[in-house]
C-alpha cells in the first residue's frame, strides 16, 4: 500500500511523514506532534489518503494544551540564610567576609528569567544577579556578608522574575560582624 497524504487540517497537529510505502502484511509508523499554542482543548481530522481500496480514512484526534508555568522555589543548606562563621564566637570578622550559595529551582515546565536578585544592603551581596533557569533545573547563586562595622545585619534578598506561579522568592538574611 502506498500512502501519498497524511494532513491533519491545522498546525497544532502535524506527521512525521505525509507519504510513504508499507509493505503487505506489514506496517508503518508515523509520529504525530502535538504543539497547543492555548491552554485550550483541541481536537482534528486526522486523514491518510492511498491507493487502498478503502481509499482515504479518517481518525480523530485530540489533546489540551495546559498554561506555561515557570514556577521559582529557593533551596539550600538549611543554615545559609543565618550567614555565621564557626570561629570568632559566630562571627565574620570586619574586613572579610564569608559567602554561602542556594538554588533557584525552576519546576515548571518553560524558561524561567531571572531579572533581578537583590540581597537587601551593601553588607549582603549576590552573584550573579540576573539568569535564565531552565525547566526542571537549578540555577546556582552565592551570597557573601561583608559586615561593615560590628553588629548584627540583617537583609532580605528578593528574587524578581517571570515565574508564573511562586514556592519562595525571597529569604530572610542575617550575619553578625565583629
Amino acid at each position: 500500500m502506498t500512502w501519498s497524504g497524511l494532513s491533519t487540517g491545522d498546525g497544532v497537529f502535524t506527521a512525521s511523514a505525509t507519504s510513504g510505502t508499507v509493505a503487505a502484511g506489514g506496517s508503518g509508523t508515523v509520529t504525530l506532534t502535538f504543539t497547543p499554542t492555548a491552554a485550550t482543548s483541541y481536537s482534528s481530522t486526522l486523514t491518510v489518503t492511498s491507493d487502498a481500496t478503502s481509499g482515504t480514512n479518517t481518525t480523530t484526534v485530540w489533546g489540551t494544551g495546559i498554561a506555561a508555568t515557570r514556577i521559582i522555589g529557593i533551596s539550600g543548606d538549611p543554615s545559609w540564610a543565618d550567614i555565621r562563621a564557626d570561629d570568632n564566637g559566630g562571627a565574620v570578622l570586619v574586613g572579610s567576609s564569608l559567602s554561602v550559595t542556594f538554588n533557584i529551582n525552576n519546576t515548571g515546565n518553560r524558561t524561567l528569567a531571572v531579572s533581578g536578585i537583590d540581597a537587601g544592603n551593601s553588607v549582603f551581596t549576590a552573584s550573579p544577579t540576573s539568569g535564565t533557569v531552565a525547566a526542571g533545573a537549578s540555577m546556582t547563586v552565592t551570597v557573601t556578608f561583608t559586615p561593615s562595622g560590628a553588629g548584627n545585619f540583617f537583609g532580605a534578598m528578593v528574587v524578581s522574575s517571570d515565574a508564573t506561579s511562586l514556592v519562595r522568592n525571597a529569604e530572610t538574611l542575617s550575619g553578625i560582624g565583629r
